[in-house]
């Protein structure tokens, strides 16, 4: 199938819907392989990996989405295809934030990267600040595990697992 009408199924346009040669859908790939790349890059950047602040992502979520699902189908190599798997189950790790919340989550990844069990004191404070913050914190990890769930289904349901 040419790239002008793969981009049209993928965003469910009619075969006539736009007037699109194989420059523009390249042009059109191009760019979303641009797009993952400087989200690669905030991936990459990421400490916690568990919950991150969404104003993170360097395109809105949805547009991520999009452009993910575009490459999956156009990569026909194993490697490729998991990493761009991972990186759209990885959104689910990316939510809307207070600054408050931001702050709870900091300090718990802050705690459990320096955790010493080891050091009985360590594990003492450790247990304090994550009692303290879990409240906050755990609810925002079960958002993230169930987005990350919904993000898989439908992966399964378009064919791209």
């Amino acid at each position: 199938m040419a790239k002008s009408g793969l981009i049209r199924r993928l965003f469910g346009l009619p075969a006539n819907s736009f007037d699109m040669d194989e420059t523009k859908a390249n042009q059109i790939i191009e760019q979303a392989q641009s797009m993952v790349a400087a989200y690669g890059d905030v991936l990459a950047k990421n400490e916690s990996g568990m919950i991150n602040d969404i104003t993170e992502l360097p395109h809105p979520k949805e547009r991520l989405k999009i452009v993910l699902k575009l490459l999956l189908k156009l990569n026909t190599g194993l490697t490729m295809r998991e990493h761009l798997k991972v990186a759209f189950m990885s959104l689910s790790t990316f939510q809307p934030l207070t600054e408050q919340e931001k702050k709870l989550v900091r300090e718990w990844n802050e705690s459990l990267a320096y955790a010493d069990p080891q050091n009985e004191s360590n594990v003492a404070k450790l247990s304090a600040t994550l009692l303290r913050v879990g409240a906050v914190v755990l609810p925002l990890q079960e958002k993230a595990a169930a987005e990350m769930t919904q993000l898989r289904k439908e992966l399964e349901a378009e064919g791209y697992w």
